[in-house]
């Protein structure tokens, strides 16, 4: 199993591209799985706190709780 500590409330998780989107408190962070944890591969800060994560292509739809929705680029 895998344990990977972090700084803050995991609000929302989603899969992305064999890799795993997490929003951490005011952060959006990309992860890759390692041999003993999760590897953090970028984040990017946010105005406000993620609630929800989807994705089509390369395009990340983030959902938070005071704009409502943010679209990225990986």
């Amino acid at each position: 199993t895998h344990t990977t500590p972090v700084d803050g409330i995991v609000s929302a998780i989603h899969s992305f591209g064999g890799r795993l989107l997490a929003g951490v408190g005011g952060t959006l962070r990309l992860y890759d799985i390692g041999k003993l944890q999760l590897l953090r591969k970028c984040e990017t800060k946010l105005p406000t706190f993620a609630t929800c994560i989807t994705s089509q292509g390369w395009r990340i739809f983030l959902g938070d709780s005071q704009y409502s929705l943010l679209v990225l680029q990986y």
